[in-house]
């Protein structure tokens, strides 16, 4: 009797062990599906949902270009940022580095009101900073954005005319926003 009593605490705790070891890996999976995603998307893990937001918001604004207003502000750094704001309140920042580097980034209308929230005088802060640093602001651009559209391979094409006539078709990755890739086109062709 004894020893039955003692079999069954066995197998009682193996079958807690188990479960415990189950239950382990499946409060797991979503660590185990951020860095499966991680991979794909060939960003860091913990910029994962950073990388998702940023297509879905290509995705939202795909048809946000033309002959929109925009800014270049040239940092003491020698970074520029060119600033265009989206009819859907959504900002795209260009990033163009001293090294020729150029990123893409996103501001969502949403994050933007949350933060809004958080500071409510942000807007006045940043008008009046904007007007304490105007020596930064270069001018408003006449490039205009030709066209913009995603590509089979779910990258982005943005085709702009610049100020001097040339056109240029700009492949961006639209999970980091790098420019993958940038080369003079003719402009009279398609956006294909």
């Amino acid at each position: 009797m004894e020893e039955q009593k003692g079999n069954v605490w066995t197998r009682v705790l193996k079958w807690f062990i188990y479960a415990v070891f189950v239950l382990s890996i499946i409060g797991a999976v979503p660590q185990y599906i951020t860095w499966i995603t991680s991979y794909i998307l060939n960003v860091p893990s913990d910029h994962v949902y950073r990388a998702v937001e940023q297509n879905q918001l290509w995705d939202k604004n795909i048809d946000c270009y033309g002959k929109l207003p925009y800014s270049i502000i040239k940092t003491d750094t020698n970074l520029v940022l060119k600033i265009w704001v989206c009819t859907s309140g959504d900002i795209l920042v260009a990033e163009e580095k001293p090294d020729g580097q150029v990123f893409y980034r996103w501001i969502s209308f949403t994050t933007r009101r949350i933060t809004n929230y958080i500071i409510p005088d942000m807007n006045k802060a940043f008008a009046e900073e904007r007007y304490l640093y105007s020596d930064m602001l270069v001018a408003q651009s006449d490039i205009e954005v030709l066209c913009q559209r995603r590509r089979p391979d779910g990258s982005i094409l943005r085709r702009s005319r610049l100020a001097d006539g040339r056109c240029v078709d700009e492949i961006i990755n639209p999970y980091t926003g790098r420019v993958v890739d940038r080369r003079q086109v003719s402009c009279d062709s398609s956006c294909l």
